[in-house]
């Protein structure tokens, strides 16, 4: 369950003709949580340990009632400068943001420790993590698009440096709360030269020719999950921290905008370093996935993308079909194609817009073989799956306000079936597909 909002302002002035100023200050708040039932014999283990520490828990009485918090606030601002001179737009700026999220993880009695009683707040069987972790990222930016050859073509030169500063601190886990006490661990990322460069060039009034390269750089993913490993005292025998994810992007393509159709076209290849990935086995005491994470090293993918839009004028421009084709092949350093990574993926849809108060869709997805671990051991078969949309409301002639609008949905209209209930090897939680679900949504708007 999540209640997060968001608030946004935003400024923008011209301070010459050719000098514009712009603003965005931000700041978002977090809050969740979500609950699953503990056995007996698990907490009582976890409770004989924390009572043997000292800490202030209450015997199981059955089925005990875990809950995990989430929290928090993300708030930053990016601002800068855009300078018209001659046949150049020069954009640079900077971007602050300050996030703090706190996890919480204990189980609690239930009354007769039964499944169905109410929960006993004061009332803790054991303690597993209160933590808070806080990321302060600051970025700069110098950006430069060169017009030439009367516009035809557009250059993009530009350059980033990047640096988080990453802290974890309070109990990782049931170590910090039984042997080491609260810890503080963490690391600084930084890359102060994130180079990018692209081109489009315009070949005629529809069809242009793009390419771009780009380095990358990022905090590790998962790395709450990492830095909670509480495996040793953080002040005495400090685990080494993972490194930042390091890539470069390469791609090259051609796109056409006529009257009747959108289409392009793209070939891409990515090198990564240090790249990180993630796994989940289940814990025999809980029977849920518990996630963890390895460095893969230097990994690649290579691919193309094909889409497009076609709205036929002999439909009456009522009709549109718009499908997405692509071929993506990510393997690490052994030639092992990573987790979750399927290598052929294709959308598509048709579209149906009789009126200005009508829109009907029809749309699959098609996902190819792809492996659940990282040495293509469980392999996941391929699938398709159909859903569709009737979307009624908007000007119409027969009384109905234009404010009130209806919404039917269903998803996995064929109702297909994908056996992936018992796999967790990889970088997913694979869950069979919901079975055909309708929702219905009425919306007024004021």
């Amino acid at each position: 369950v999540r209640d997060d909002s968001l608030y946004s302002l935003n400024f923008q002035t011209d301070i010459t003709p050719n000098l514009m100023f712009t603003a965005t200050a931000y700041q978002e708040e977090k809050d969740g949580f979500g609950v699953s039932p503990d056995s007996y014999s698990n907490s009582l283990g976890i409770y004989e340990r924390q009572v043997l520490a000292g800490l202030d828990v209450v015997h199981p009485r059955g089925v005990q009632y875990g809950l995990s918090g989430v929290g928090g606030t993300r708030k930053g601002a990016v601002a800068g400068l855009e300078w018209q001179v001659a046949n150049h737009k020069v954009e640079f700026g900077a971007w602050y943001e300050d996030e703090d999220y706190n996890r919480t993880q204990q189980r609690l009695n239930k009354t007769n420790g039964s499944a169905d009683g109410d929960v006993i707040w004061d009332e803790v069987a054991y303690y597993r993590r209160n933590y808070t972790s806080t990321r302060k990222t600051t970025q700069l930016f110098l950006k430069d698009t060169i017009s030439l050859m009367e516009d035809k073509l557009n250059l993009e030169v530009g350059v980033k440096s990047l640096s988080v500063d990453y802290q974890l601190s309070g109990y990782r886990d049931y170590n910090d709360y039984e042997v080491f006490g609260p810890q503080t661990v963490g690391e600084d990322y930084s890359d102060n030269f994130l180079p990018m460069v692209g081109a489009v060039y315009d070949m005629n009034d529809s069809d242009q020719l793009f390419a771009s390269y780009s380095q990358n750089y990022a905090l590790p993913r998962g790395a709450d999950d990492i830095f909670s490993i509480a495996s040793t005292d953080a002040s005495t025998e400090p685990l080494p921290a993972p490194k930042g994810e390091e890539s470069q992007n390469f791609e090259i393509g051609y796109r056409t905008n006529r009257a009747q159709f959108y289409g392009s076209a793209a070939v891409f290849f990515t090198s990564f370093d240090n790249r990180l990935v993630a796994g989940s086995v289940i814990n025999p005491a809980t029977q849920q996935p518990e996630a963890f994470y390895i460095n893969a090293g230097k990994t690649e993918a290579y691919g193309f993308e094909l889409s497009g839009v076609y709205q036929p004028a002999f439909l009456d421009d009522k009709v549109y079909l718009d499908g997405n084709l692509t071929y993506n092949h990510a393997e690490d350093e052994s030639g092992f194609i990573l987790a979750d990574s399927p290598e052929w993926l294709f959308t598509g849809g048709v579209t149906y817009e009789p009126t200005e108060w009508m829109v009907a869709n029809i749309s699959g997805k098609y996902t190819g073989k792809r492996y659940a671990d990282y040495t293509e051991g469980y392999k996941m078969d391929s699938y398709a799956v159909l859903s569709g949309y009737l979307d009624l409301g908007g000007p119409n002639d027969f009384g109905v306000p234009e404010n009130v609008s209806l919404r039917f949905n269903v998803d996995n209209l064929l109702d297909e079936e994908v056996t992936t209930a018992f796999v967790f090897a990889g970088s997913a939680y694979f869950r069979p597909l919901n079975p055909r679900t309708f929702q219905a949504t009425l919306t007024v708007r004021f």
